[in-house]
């Protein structure tokens, strides 16, 4: 498995100094970036060649999906990205309208596909804890995959090893954060934090999933530092 990075995660330093943050990113031993928009703009493609970043993947809108489809699929082409992951979903629309919800998803996913393109779709904590995901990924169908929030899954109560292994070949990503289940969720560093990564590692290198970004929605000390002590973390358990 390759480790990537959301961009996300970075997104503070990253407004201020992209070329410097990439290049970051590059000296800790990371080959991969996923992204959060910056797809959107024009220099970026060749900031991330000129640095020899690849792109593992992006967060990008279903509705954006639906509407843009054209632009989306030409700016990632370009990029050499082909996996196009919708990151969120609001709670009235999880709760009241998850067969249409899931419908969408299946159309988009078969033009994809078509397109040589893979629509896979990120939880949070709502999507697990209620049971509804497995219900979502059966209606949606085989041409939408599973990104893993493994932090989530962790803070929901459940066992992201029994998610994995459920999903096993389908998953094409995941995201590797470490969050606590107490109130307010905040962002751990991996190592120290919650989880016992050492069964997640080994059954994300049984399943062969191809990428994993490491991902805080706030990291707790330095962005950069912390994601190089995930990043020395996960290597030393085998990935790479």
């Amino acid at each position: 498995m390759v480790l990537s990075v959301q961009l996300y995660t970075v997104r503070d330093v990253y407004a201020r100094d992209p070329q410097g943050t990439l290049r970051s990113l590059k000296e800790m031993g990371l080959t991969h970036v996923e992204l959060a928009g910056q797809w959107e703009s024009p220099e970026f493609g060749k900031l991330v060649k000129d640095i020899g970043l690849g792109v593992s993947g992006t967060h990008v809108g279903l509705d954006g999906l639906e509407k843009d489809w054209d632009k989306i699929a030409k700016a990632h082409d370009a990029l050499g990205c082909r996996d196009l992951i919708v990151p969120w979903v609001d709670a009235k629309t999880w709760n009241e309208n998850l067969p249409q919800f899931a419908e969408r998803f299946a159309a988009v996913g078969a033009k994809a596909k078509k397109e040589g393109f893979k629509v896979g779709f990120h939880n949070h904590g709502l999507e697990i804890k209620d049971g509804k995901i497995h219900e979502f990924f059966a209606k949606a169908g085989e041409d939408v995959y599973p990104q893993f929030d493994l932090g989530w899954i962790h803070v929901a109560g459940e066992d992201p090893v029994s998610f994995i292994k459920r999903y096993n070949k389908r998953i094409l990503s995941v995201h590797m954060k470490d969050k606590t289940r107490k109130e307010g969720h905040a962002d751990l560093i991996a190592g120290e934090g919650e989880m016992d990564w050492k069964p997640i590692a080994e059954a994300l290198l049984e399943y062969e999933v191809p990428f994993g970004s490491i991902e805080m929605d706030n990291p707790p000390k330095d962005p950069l530092a912390d994601v190089a002590s995930y990043y020395k973390h996960f290597k030393s358990l085998g990935l790479s």
